[in-house]
C-alpha cells in the first residue's frame, strides 16, 4: 500500500535519513520501554515514549517501501516468500494472543510478537504478487 501512495504523491523519501530517524527513535523509544516496563508497567501502558516504537515500526515499514518503489527493481517476491511470510506472521499472532502477559511484562517484551507479526503482514501484503 506504501508503494502505491508514493507513487500517488511523487514523493520520494530522504534515504537514508528518514529511516535513519525512525530507527533511532524507535531504539529510543524501546530504551525507554524497557525500564518503565519493569519498574512502573501501568504507566508504562499509557505514556507514547514507552509505546513509540508499536507505531513508528509501521511508519518505518512505508518509508522504506516508498523508497523501494522508487529504487530499480530487481525481482518480485514469489508466491513462495509472501506466503511463508504470512505465515510467520499468523504465527506470531497467534503465540501474542496464547501469551501476550496481562500485567507486567507489557508494552516491552510482551507487544514483541504482535508488532513483528503486524510487519509481517503489512510487509507481504505490499508485494504486487499479494
Amino acid at each position: 500500500h506504501g508503494q502505491k501512495v508514493a507513487k500517488s504523491l511523487d514523493w520520494t523519501p530522504r534515504w537514508p535519513t528518514s529511516s535513519m530517524i525512525f530507527g533511532g527513535t524507535i531504539i529510543l523509544s524501546l530504551l525507554i520501554s524497557i525500564p518503565m516496563t519493569i519498574w512502573q508497567h501501568e504507566f508504562a501502558f499509557y505514556t507514547l515514549p514507552s509505546r513509540y516504537w508499536e507505531l513508528a515500526v509501521g511508519a518505518l515499514i512505508f518509508d522504506l517501501e516508498a523508497f523501494a518503489a522508487s529504487a530499480p527493481k530487481t525481482s518480485d517476491w514469489g508466491f513462495k516468500e509472501i506466503v511463508g511470510l504470512q505465515a510467520i506472521a499468523v504465527f506470531c499472532i497467534v503465540l501474542a494472543l496464547l501469551f501476550t502477559p496481562g500485567g507486567a511484562g507489557f508494552p516491552f517484551p510482551g507487544a514483541l510478537l504482535s508488532v513483528i507479526g503486524t510487519a509481517c503482514f503489512i510487509v507481504a501484503g505490499a508485494e504486487p504478487t499479494s
